[in-house]
């Protein structure tokens, strides 16, 4: 498929209110795409205004061609799980402190924020720290 094809099906791609998917072909990934979600207006698990979010996995550029509907479903489907379990790690919490830490690179900026030991590694999959200064035109 192509990119102006597969933009098409993820137009018709709904999830949750506010939420959007989108394929964009940003600079950080050396001419590959990636797959978006947009999540707009979501509650804070630290209080305070609502937030957005952005998700992202990469695609291939060369495979892109090669991927049919099901196909590039099955990446939204993904993109879909990490979101779920990244909200799940911002929100699961006991005696208010997170189980599990879904950001890893703010960590020693956190260090004010008790912790449990042991506490497993959060996962950085779709994790890009340069993703967010090239979002900020969509």
């Amino acid at each position: 498929m192509t990119f102006e094809e597969a933009a098409a099906i993820l137009a018709r791609v709904t999830y949750k209110p506010g939420m959007t998917f989108y394929l964009d072909d940003i600079p950080v990934f050396g001419g590959d795409y990636a797959l978006l979600l947009r999540a707009v207006d979501l509650p804070n698990s630290n209080g305070g205004v609502p937030i957005t979010l952005m998700f992202h996995r990469r695609i291939c550029a060369d495979n892109l061609s090669l991927y049919k509907e099901d196909d590039l479903m099955n990446e939204v489907t993904q993109l879909c799980v990490f979101h779920e379990r990244h909200e799940m790690e911002e929100w699961l919490k006991l005696d208010g402190v997170r189980l599990h830490e879904p950001h890893p690179e703010l960590i020693s900026s956190r260090a004010s924020i008790p912790s449990r030991e042991p506490q497993r590694p959060a996962s950085t999959i779709g994790y890009d720290p340069n993703l967010e200064l090239n979002l900020k035109r969509i």
